[in-house]
């Protein structure tokens, strides 16, 4: 019999709990924000991330996923848009990876490019939450600024 290689599991363990950390507050961004199903999405999250790590040995890589939510969140894109974009991109990556016209692509498309996309979607998605952090719903669905004191103050 084979020992087990403990520190994989921990690697593995830790990275799992490393994409949950950020998997579950774009979730539920999702939810508040354009009314997606979470139940439905979890479940679907968890099957898919079983189906890849089963057939291919990796997690699930989510990261074109997570622009997509960003852009949601910040009220960029409809709860339409956004899954029609995740489809869209499922299936781009798919045809990429099995036809290696994704390692094309990394070849034509400069760093600064992707880093400046990074940068543009990580601010819009800042500058929502800290317009959330700020804001609330008032009475009868008006938008007012939120108390300085309080126990529903900043």
């Amino acid at each position: 019999m084979r020992p087990v290689n403990l520190n994989g599991v921990w690697g593995e363990i830790s990275g799992a709990l490393g994409d949950l950390g950020t998997l579950l507050p774009l979730m539920v961004g999702m939810v508040s924000t354009v009314g997606l199903d979470l139940g439905t999405t979890l479940i679907c999250t968890g099957l898919s991330s079983i189906l890849c790590g089963y057939i291919f040995g990796i997690p699930m890589p989510i990261q074109p996923m997570k622009t997509i939510v960003a852009l949601a969140i910040a009220n960029a894109l409809t709860l339409e848009q956004a899954l029609v974009a995740g489809f869209f991109v499922g299936a781009v990556t798919l045809v990429g990876g099995l036809t290696r016209l994704i390692d094309f692509l990394a070849l034509l498309i400069p760093l600064p490019v992707i880093r400046g996309v990074q940068l543009q979607v990580g601010c819009k998605l800042a500058l929502k939450g800290v317009s959330m952090a700020l804001k609330h719903a008032g009475s009868q669905g008006s938008v007012e600024w939120r108390p300085w004191g309080g126990g529903g103050g900043l």
